[in-house]
């Protein structure tokens, strides 16, 4: 892989030694996570549970390709995940580094990603879901006893929880994830569905129609334009329309921009153009171009709101009027005299 400087993310601190060895995400059988790499390295199978080493393992295997050792530009590798999940830590050691490393992960349709699991999913940089996606709360590990609950168990219990919460705001910028698994008791599972994995931003881009995000237009309607599509199935797309709708919607209300009406009908134009673009891949090509028009125009609406929203405000409201003098003060005796 590329030795592109890639966005890092803080690993947890291992600081529960009396019960992390213990703590599960779910009673996974014997064995150890399987890496399997495709012929041409752009796809690696992790199937089995999660267990210690595991992240070392992978971490060879990446280091071990060829094109990473000299630094030689490749495209993304892709972690196709099926596991039923297991320990917690390596799970976030995996997490950890397939964000490090720039993977993206994926469950195919007939795999499942579950408990420990769903944390590496959220490392990838770009996560699509055709299998299934259960959660559910930790549990101790087979063959584990733990007969007194004391304060300083229960303080590692939550300084766990607390990191598998940051993971997630890390990681997608979202923890319901994670509050709602913790609700889930440890010895049922709870399968995500289509709607949630977009609204928790579990997923980046959708594999069905029924995983479309939400965009200021209705993404279920059946007529949907290419470029309209594309908006849908991708999670940062969908978040640029919303925000670019707010802030235009504001600024219509107000009247504070001239002919606004007129430069948004021509903004959709040339959106709409993107679809003649070509690159690598047709679809690659137009995203970029959608991607670029979205980014640009949230940046220029944006800006205006808030311009207009400090203008309306004192003293800028009043035209920056100045403050008079001080009128001189003087007592009634001064006046006496």
């Amino acid at each position: 892989m590329s030795r592109v400087a890639r966005p890092r993310i803080a690993k947890p601190r291992v600081i529960l030694p009396l019960i992390a060895a213990a703590i599960l995400l779910g009673a996974a059988p014997a064995g150890a996570m399987n890496f399997e790499p495709s012929a041409n390295g752009e796809i690696i199978r992790a199937s089995g549970p999660i267990e210690p080493g595991d992240g070392a393992k992978l971490r060879k295997l990446l280091d071990e390709d060829v094109r990473y050792r000299f630094g030689m530009p490749r495209t993304g590798v892709t972690l196709n995940l099926h596991s039923p999940g297991g320990s917690v830590l390596s799970g976030l050691e995996l997490a950890n580094l397939v964000r490090e490393r720039g993977l993206m992960t994926h469950v195919t349709a007939d795999s499942v990603c579950a408990s420990a699991c769903t944390f590496v999913f959220i490392g990838g940089v770009r996560r699509t879901m055709l299998g299934k996606f259960g959660i559910h709360a930790m549990s101790v590990a087979r063959g584990q006893q733990v007969t007194v609950v004391s304060d300083e168990h229960l303080d590692n219990v939550q300084q766990l929880t607390s990191t598998l919460i940051n993971l997630a705001i890390s990681m997608i910028g979202d923890a319901r994830m994670i509050t709602n698994m913790l609700k889930v008791p440890g010895s049922d599972i709870r399968l995500v569905t289509d709607n949630q994995l977009a609204e928790w931003r579990i997923i980046t881009n959708a594999a069905r129609p029924s995983q479309r995000m939400k965009a200021s237009f209705d993404c279920a309607q059946q007529k949907l334009g290419t470029i309209e599509k594309m908006v849908c199935d991708h999670l940062h797309l969908a978040d640029a329309d919303r925000r670019m709708a707010t802030a235009l919607n504001w600024l219509i209300e107000r009247n504070v921009v001239a002919n606004l009406k007129e430069e948004q009908a021509r903004w959709l134009k040339y959106r709409e153009s993107c679809g003649n673009i070509s690159g690598p891949s047709v679809e690659f090509g137009a995203l970029s171009c959608v991607r670029d028009a979205y980014d640009i125009r949230v940046s220029q609406l944006e800006g205006l709101k808030s311009f207009h929203e400090a203008a309306a405000k004192p003293p800028a409201a009043s035209g920056w009027k100045e403050h008079a003098p001080m009128r001189e003060i003087t007592t009634i005796r001064d006046q006496q005299r």
